[in-house]
């Protein structure tokens, strides 16, 4: 995201975007979900970067000016430590643990990350209610 489209209705708009594609199970394939939420944490996580300006801040700054965007990003940071096996935050043992095994180990945080994802989503729709003009070409 640039700083042209650094607004917290936009930031909003993406955010509600990804949160509403991000649609998983607790009780579902834990693979699928595991996937699933690394590609909403992806996304929540692209937006504070600028490839162009690697020091531009712009985009983090309007997000953590608004108490329920930092949520939305926040949570997306606590998932990616647990469902990414090779997040630097991890203890070692889990970069080497078998993936059947480490999936196991992420299948028990399953149904609390799927009810802060609906906590997070209800807070972000109250906060910034949906627009018509969307999210398109945004992400």
């Amino acid at each position: 995201m640039d700083k042209s489209q650094a607004s917290r209705s936009r930031i909003a708009a993406v955010m509600r975007k990804a949160l509403d594609q991000a649609a998983w199970s607790p009780d579902g394939d834990p693979e699928a979900a595991i996937a699933t939420l690394l590609t909403l944490c992806n996304t929540i996580g692209s937006m504070v970067t600028n490839e162009a300006d690697p020091g531009d801040l712009t985009v983090a700054k309007v997000m953590f000016e608004s108490e329920v965007l930092a949520a939305v990003y926040l949570f997306t940071g606590e998932v990616r430590k647990s469902v990414d096996q090779q997040h630097p935050a991890r203890p070692p043992r889990y970069a080497d643990m078998p993936r059947g095994e480490f999936v196991e180990s992420v299948v028990t945080a399953l149904p609390y990350f799927h009810r802060r994802q609906r906590a997070v989503s209800a807070a972000l729709n109250e906060a910034f209610p949906c627009e018509d003009e969307g999210a398109a070409g945004l992400a």
